[in-house]
């Protein structure tokens, strides 16, 4: 997708494709230190480096999102543009229910995790099991560490399994998706893998009804 909406920008494309790879918003001097591995290269003198720095950072795809106290914040275009994509999509499935499971499906696999672990899910995490599951097809569940969200997880496994449904987890790591896949019984991979799945037309994930994203 990124491919598609790439602009014309006097940045240096790998300073810019570096630093975008990492992060959404960035200060100046992040940026002035990726343009300056790119143009140290060309043999310029500090004098010339600077000009291309301040020139460059006139430029259309740059956005100003925030003034700090010690440095500016910047975002670009492109970036904006993805997340407005994905707010969209957001947004649309927080419009729909075609997963929603019924109250007594998700009983059923509370009982089922009890019996299973011999653990008992809190107020609050049945709370998060009746969140995710009873409501809209987009859920958000936070907690700190040890609060039990993979004990949430596990139960909404248990949950869309019993309903024949395709689950899978996705994380930034390998090492996080194989704690995900031994923690809740997920198979879970990494979003790279969901990546190059979605590009090489992969039928397997055309199959998936509920993805979960572990985004620690």
């Amino acid at each position: 997708r990124k491919e598609e909406i790439k602009g014309k920008s006097d940045i240096p494309e790998n300073a810019i494709t570096r630093i975008t790879a990492s992060k959404s918003s960035f200060t100046r001097q992040q940026l002035e230190y990726e343009i300056l591995i790119d143009e140290m290269l060309s043999g310029k003198n500090i004098i010339d480096l600077k000009r291309t720095i301040n020139t460059e950072f006139e430029s259309e795809e740059l956005v100003l999102i925030s003034n700090g106290q010690y440095s500016d914040y910047f975002t670009t275009q492109q970036i904006l543009t993805l997340e407005k994509e994905l707010l969209d999509i957001s947004t649309d499935l927080a419009n729909k229910q075609e997963h929603m499971a019924s109250a007594q499906e998700l009983s059923d696999a509370i009982a089922l995790f009890k019996n299973e672990t011999g653990f008992i899910t809190s107020y609050e995490q049945t709370k998060a099991l009746e969140h995710a599951s009873l409501g809209s097809d987009f859920s958000i569940v936070q907690g700190s560490a040890g609060a039990g969200k993979s004990t949430v997880m596990r139960s909404i496994s248990i949950l869309y399994q019993n309903k024949g449904k395709k689950i899978l987890g996705a994380t930034v790591v390998k090492k996080a998706a194989n704690n995900l896949m031994n923690e809740t019984g997920i198979h879970s991979v990494t979003i790279a893998k969901i990546q190059h799945l979605i590009l090489n037309n992969d039928q397997s994930i055309k199959n998936i009804d509920v993805l979960i994203i572990d985004e620690a």
